[in-house]
C-alpha cells in the first residue's frame, strides 16, 4: 500500500490492486501445497460424534506430516526473512528536501493525535476493523467450519484456492476501478466502492449460515464471495486513507488501521472456545458486517462535506487541511515535503 502511493498519479490503485492481489494469490499456491504434503491420500477424518458433526483425524501419518510441514513453513519463512533484509539494505532512499530535528516521541504523538481526531478515519477503521471479521475469519474457519459438513480435505483445499484467486480478482478490479474514476475526475467515488465491498461481505455472511444445509456448491460460493470483498475492501481502504490524509500522514493511518485486525483474530479464538464454527458464528460475523455497512455510509456523507484533494490534480496530492509545506517523521527527524513537488 505505501509503495502504490509511490507511483504514477493514474496508477496508484492498479498498484495497491496488485500488489493486494499478489498477496492473495499467493494463498492459493499454498492451499494445494499444504494438501498434498500433509493428506495427499486425502484420507477422511474420523468422525468420532456423529450429532455434533465433530470431526478428527487419527491417523497417524497424517499427524506426522503436519508437524513436519511446520518445518518445512519455518524454513521457508526464514528465506523470505533473509530476502527482506536484502532488499531493505539495496533499497535506495531519496534524501528528503529539508531537514528538521525533533524528539521522536514528540513527531509521534502529534501526527497520531492529528488522524485519531479526525472523523472519516475513525468510520474507515471501524469499517476495516468489522468488515475484516468477515474476511479474515472465513479465512480461518474455512476447515474447522468446512469439515463440520465436507469431510473431503481435498475440496476444502480447492476452495480455499478458489477463495484466494477471488480475493486476487477483487483487489485487481477494484485498483483498476479506482483509477478509471479517477481519470475522469469523479469525486467521492472510494468510500462508495468500500460500501460496495462490505455489502458483499455482509451478504455472503449471511448466506453462509445455511452453507451446512445447501452443500458444497454454495459453501465455495459464499466463500468466494466474502474473499473477494475482502480483497476489493483492502485495496480500496488504503486508497481511501491515502486520500483522507495524503502522503504524510497515510503510512501511519494504514497501520493504525492494520494494528486493530488482532480484534478480528481475539473474536475467532474467542468464539472457539464455544464450539465450532456454525449458524451463531456466521450470524455473528453478518452483523459485524452490517457495521461495517453503516460505517462506509457515514463515511460517505462525510466525503460531501469534508471534500478531499483533487483526483484530477497531478501535483503531490495533498488534502486541503494540510499545510503548504506538508511533513512526514522518520527516525525522531521531520522531513518537510514542498507542496510544489512531483511524486
Amino acid at each position: 500500500a505505501v509503495v502504490s502511493t509511490q507511483s504514477g498519479h493514474y496508477g496508484r490503485g492498479i498498484v495497491s490492486g496488485s500488489l493486494l492481489g499478489v498477496a492473495f494469490g499467493s494463498t492459493a499456491i499454498f492451499h494445494i501445497w499444504e494438501r498434498a504434503v500433509v493428506n495427499p491420500l486425502n484420507i477422511k477424518p474420523e468422525m468420532l460424534n456423529s450429532t455434533a458433526f465433530e470431526w478428527y483425524y487419527d491417523n497417524q501419518d497424517v499427524l506426522d506430516r503436519c508437524s513436519d510441514f511446520y518445518w518445512i513453513m519455518g524454513g521457508c519463512m526464514a528465506v523470505l526473512l533473509m530476502y527482506t533484509l536484502v532488499v531493505y539494505r539495496i533499497y535506495p532512499s531519496p534524501p528528503p528536501l529539508e531537514e528538521e530535528i525533533m524528539p521522536f516521541f514528540t513527531a509521534c504523538k502529534e501526527t497520531v493525535s492529528k488522524i485519531l481526531s479526525d472523523v472519516r478515519f475513525i468510520l474507515t477503521l471501524i469499517a476495516f476493523e468489522f468488515a475484516g471479521v468477515s474476511g479474515l475469519c472465513a479465512r480461518s474457519s474455512l476447515k474447522t467450519y468446512g469439515e463440520t459438513f465436507i469431510p473431503d480435505e481435498h475440496y476444502l483445499s480447492a476452495v480455499g484456492s478458489s477463495g484466494s484467486f477471488a480475493g486476487a480478482v477483487g483487489s485487481l478490479t477494484m485498483g483498476i476501478l479506482l483509477d478509471i474514476t479517477r481519470s475522469s475526475n469523479s469525486t467521492g467515488t472510494s468510500p462508495k466502492l468500500l460500501l460496495l465491498n462490505c455489502l458483499l461481505a455482509f451478504t455472503a455472511s449471511v448466506m453462509m449460515i445455511f452453507a451446512a444445509q445447501e452443500g458444497k456448491i454454495w459453501f465455495l460460493s459464499c466463500y468466494d464471495m466474502i474473499l473477494f470483498g475482502f480483497g476489493g475492501f483492502s485495496a480500496v481502504s488504503a486508497m481511501v486513507l491515502y486520500e483522507i490524509f495524503g502522503i504524510s500522514k497515510f503510512p501511519v493511518a494504514y497501520g493504525i488501521s492494520s494494528l486493530t485486525t488482532f480484534l478480528s483474530f481475539l473474536w475467532y479464538c474467542f468464539s472457539m472456545f464455544s464450539g465450532l464454527p456454525g449458524k451463531d458464528f456466521w450470524l455473528a460475523n453478518a452483523l459485524f458486517a452490517f457495521m461495517a455497512v453503516v460505517s462506509s455510509i457515514g463515511l460517505i456523507l462525510q466525503y460531501q462535506t469534508h471534500p478531499v484533494a483533487n483526483p484530477g490534480d497531478n501535483s503531490s496530492f495533498l488534502t486541503d487541511d494540510e499545510e503548504d509545506n506538508e511533513f512526514i517523521f522518520h527516525d525522531g527527524k521531520k522531513y518537510i515535503l514542498q507542496k510544489s513537488r512531483n511524486m
